[in-house]
């Protein structure tokens, strides 16, 4: 029986542990396996070349905060580490001939080239420093406190506000409302007292014109 894990898977765990060392640090280090190769020594046997490589990803999950949070979201979400599924080619349409398919193709034939001039010119470009990529990792912590500290402005301006409407209504009832009432009570005493006032006029006026009559 075969082993399970042989020289050859275990050459491609460890590029592809280097490799994603590069991509988050910016840099490799060296394992025992490649050191005891450089130096012409024995080279270590399976369980040793093992635990060398869990060695290697725990000493760069320890130092890097980036690698930390892709294993806490991979523990979370394991699904978008998934190579998505690829989708089989869809047939052409049975209703073309020949001729118009190689005529479609010859059509887009320049849009192939240049879509391919485009792809083999970013395989040129630079890897983005992963400096950058350090600093605003970094900055997420701030970035989470300045969302804090705004959800908390808004509250308090939220409060404000009601406060604010509340105040305005009082006001409102007090001022407005209530001297509107008490004009309205001040002018009906005051239209009581006229009142009064001629009904006792008119009450002098007749009992002077009843003494002249009866006078006279």
């Amino acid at each position: 029986m075969a082993p399970m894990t042989t020289p050859g898977s275990l050459s491609a765990l460890e590029s592809r542990l280097r490799r994603l060392e590069y991509y988050i640090t910016g840099q490799t280090s060296q394992s025992p396996t490649a050191e005891a190769a450089s130096s012409k020594e024995k080279p270590l046997n399976v369980r040793a070349r093992l635990s060398d490589l869990e060695q290697s990803l725990n000493d760069l999950i320890s130092r890097s905060q980036t690698a930390r949070e892709l294993l806490t979201t991979y523990h979370k979400h394991p699904s978008l580490f998934l190579p998505s599924p690829a989708t089989p080619p869809t047939s052409s349409d049975p209703s073309l001939t020949n001729r118009e398919r190689i005529s479609t193709i010859l059509a887009l034939a320049p849009s192939y080239q240049e879509t391919a001039s485009r792809l083999t010119t970013l395989k040129d470009l630079p890897i983005p420093p992963t400096s950058a990529s350090r600093t605003l990792i970094s900055l997420q912590p701030r970035l989470e406190q300045v969302e804090a500290v705004q959800r908390e402005q808004a509250k308090e301006i939220e409060g404000l506000r009601a406060r604010s409407a509340h105040v305005l209504q009082r006001w409102y009832e007090v001022s407005v409302i209530g001297g509107n009432e008490c004009w309205a009570e001040w002018e009906r005493r005051v239209e009581m007292v006229e009142r009064g006032v001629r009904q006792r006029e008119r009450a002098r006026k007749e009992e002077e014109v009843q003494g002249e009559k009866y006078g006279g």
